[in-house]
């Protein structure tokens, strides 16, 4: 469906439509939740360019299509032009929404998430704990995205031999989600 409509709207629209690179960035996701990570990424190296040109190279919008080609990449195994376009994407959802919109922990997490692959248990909990605190603030202690958050944190304290602690966590992050 996501190919017939991306069809519709470049026969409608044109191929440099941002509605058009939206249809992309959708059908990029599906193919990546597919395990389709090197058909994926052409289509989102696509959005990209008409989303830079019509939206301009400072949108959100940008930024969030920098977090998931970088999936695109953690998904082949090139972590660190991953952590390259996270971080930029990052940046961009900063500087466009603030350092405390929901977004920006979101892309955070993502990019703990690479660090973590990367080796550097400290940088990515680092995030996850900022991405915990922007979420807990926006969205209250009790939403679900928290207990996300919460989760990402623990896992890293779990892998850096808190147990502990990520144990707590763990069960904070299980209970937020059976009171949902």
């Amino acid at each position: 469906l996501i190919e017939r409509a991306l069809a519709i709207h470049t026969d409608r629209l044109g191929d440099k439509h941002p509605i058009v690179a939206a249809d992309l960035h959708n059908l990029a996701v599906a193919r990546l939740k597919l395990g389709e990570a090197a058909a994926a990424r052409p289509l989102l190296e696509r959005a990209l360019a008409i989303e830079e040109e019509t939206l301009g190279a400072s949108n959100a919008k940008v930024g969030r299509t920098l977090g998931v080609l970088a999936r695109t990449h953690v998904a082949t195994g090139d972590i660190t032009r991953a952590a390259e376009l996270q971080v930029r994407g990052l940046a961009l959802i900063e500087a466009a929404l603030g350092p405390s919109h929901p977004d920006v922990a979101t892309a955070l997490l993502d990019l703990a998430t690479i660090r973590a692959d990367e080796g550097d248990l400290r940088a990515a909990r680092a995030a996850a704990e900022r991405a915990l605190a922007i979420r807990t603030a926006a969205l209250g202690p009790r939403h679900p995205d928290v207990a996300e958050a919460l989760d990402a944190v623990a896992l890293l304290r779990w892998r850096a031999g808190e147990t502990r602690k990520a144990r707590e966590q763990l069960l904070g992050a299980a209970a937020l989600v059976a009171r949902g």
